[in-house]
């Protein structure tokens, strides 16, 4: 697997876009939380025994950070206005043209994501012979309450409805480059109209495209791939947000945990100095941690009310 694939997360520098999952008291550092992320994803990788690069649009900018992983930069094509949420995830769309020439199969993989178990010879043979995306769960993420509004975007850009509407993360995408030429191929083709209606749909970004564009290739009968939700390989884990022990416990069984909500606690942590036990040790803490804070902000407001 090392000599097969290559591992890339993104990192695209803008001064004026605000990180929705990421505190506003932390936007003026936000630079050194993803620098800092992009450390420690690629410490874990290489201490692996995998290759990981960070693609950016400024690799001047890394230089003050001192970094010390590999760092390639791209001519992102000018896509969406600044002031768009998630201005920065439009640009994954340039990754999979790059990947598209890729003799290595590659994975775009977030900087919000950490590894907690070694990989096993499961995801092994499923990352060597497939290409692997992974559908959400219900409940935190995308469920059965968005079904009409996944529905609403499918149906404007694709023109279909499913009754059972399925919906791709964008965090952890794995494929050849002939997966990755269809994928870019169909996105640009649906990008205008999607451009045109950016404004009615409930979620807007790479993976509103991927989204599209994987269905859009289903309805062909021409693309092919696994959908790895439930292999306990990745799981997207959202610390406040609908979560509960039995959550947390599942999340810990994965090789990758996505926390788009834990992006300052992911940054602080070294982990060049931590082994899966001691890294799953600290998650745990911060999570219970987190519902106490919360718990007791509820029940202050709680006794505010009767007083």
């Amino acid at each position: 697997m090392e000599r097969m694939i290559t591992f890339y997360s993104l990192l695209y520098f803008s001064k004026s876009e605000k990180i929705p999952n990421l505190s506003r008291l932390l936007h003026w550092n936000k630079d050194s939380i993803y620098v800092n992320m992009a450390s420690n994803l690629s410490n874990q990788l290489h201490k692996l025994g995998y290759k990981h690069i960070l693609i950016t649009n400024k690799k001047k900018i890394l230089e003050s950070y001192n970094y010390k992983f590999p760092v390639i930069e791209l001519n992102f094509k000018k896509r969406i206005k600044k002031e768009t949420r998630f201005y920065s995830a439009h640009f994954k769309i340039d990754i999979f043209k790059y990947f598209s020439k890729q003799q290595n199969k590659s994975c775009l993989i977030d900087l919000d994501i950490f590894i907690i178990n070694k990989f096993n010879n499961y995801f092994k043979n499923l990352a060597n012979n497939y290409n692997l995306l992974y559908s959400l769960e219900n409940g935190a993420d995308y469920g059965k309450k968005y079904y009409s509004e996944i529905n609403k975007i499918f149906n404007i850009i694709i023109n279909k409805k499913f009754k059972k509407p399925k919906w791709y993360g964008g965090e952890f995408i794995l494929g050849n480059k002939l997966f990755f030429k269809k994928l870019y191929k169909e996105i640009d083709i649906l990008y205008p109209k999607y451009i045109k209606n950016i404004n009615h749909f409930f979620h807007i970004g790479d993976e509103t495209l991927l989204n599209c564009a994987i269905q859009k290739l289903l309805l062909k009968n021409n693309f092919f791939f696994k959908d790895i939700k439930g292999k306990k390989i990745i799981y997207r884990h959202w610390s406040i947000i609908k979560n509960s022990k039995f959550k947390l416990e599942y999340a810990l069984k994965n090789i990758f945990l996505h926390a788009p909500g834990d992006k300052f606690f992911i940054s602080r942590l070294n982990f060049n100095y931590l082994n899966f036990n001691l890294i799953k040790h600290k998650y745990s803490n911060h999570h219970n941690s987190i519902i106490r804070a919360v718990l007791l902000f509820l029940i202050n407001k709680m006794k505010k009310l009767f007083i």
